[in-house]
């Protein structure tokens, strides 16, 4: 993957590029590419995979997240979903749509009653802004407590008297 200076930014897994290759070649079908940066803050010193940078005495991790939409026939849909299968792989709803058509996924239960859309199912997911405790109180001391109940009176549904 390539930006707009065509630097490489990413280089996607060999097993990636020739499912997506095959599947073109397989049936005649459009893709949607969209590749979206992902930084996470990491701690410790170790990062696995992605692309590690420091800021402070915090290390980053990024990733890039390839979306890819599969466009066709609805006749071919089964056999693209068995193919993703064969490939360990599970189509999911749409994401980033350049393009509103009927929807249909093979790897769904689905109802053919209404016609669905790929724009009425789009994602209006906002991520949340997560923040880090530094000091994790432990649970299991907060339920121990030595102190005892207080007791209250027999409520007055409760007709067997409470012995000590």
């Amino acid at each position: 993957m390539r930006d707009n200076t065509t630097l490489p930014i990413a280089k996607l897994p060999q097993r990636t590029v020739t499912i997506l290759r095959n599947l073109m070649a397989l049936c005649d079908l459009q893709l949607f590419c969209l590749a979206k940066a992902h930084v996470a803050k990491a701690h410790g010193t170790k990062v696995d995979g992605g692309v590690a940078g420091r800021k402070g005495n915090r290390q980053m991790k990024s990733e890039i997240i390839l979306c890819v939409n599969v466009y066709g026939p609805r006749d071919i849909a089964d056999g693209v979903g068995e193919f993703f299968t064969q490939c360990g792989m599970h189509l999911q709803g749409p994401e980033h749509c350049d393009r509103d058509v009927l929807y249909y996924n093979p790897h769904l239960l689905w109802n053919d009653e209404e016609p669905v859309t790929t724009l009425s199912l789009a994602s209006t997911f906002t991520p949340l802004d997560i923040e880090q405790i530094e000091k994790k109180p432990d649970l299991f001391e907060l339920l121990r407590n030595e102190e005892p109940l207080l007791e209250t009176d027999t409520p007055a549904l409760l007709s067997t008297t409470l012995h000590r």
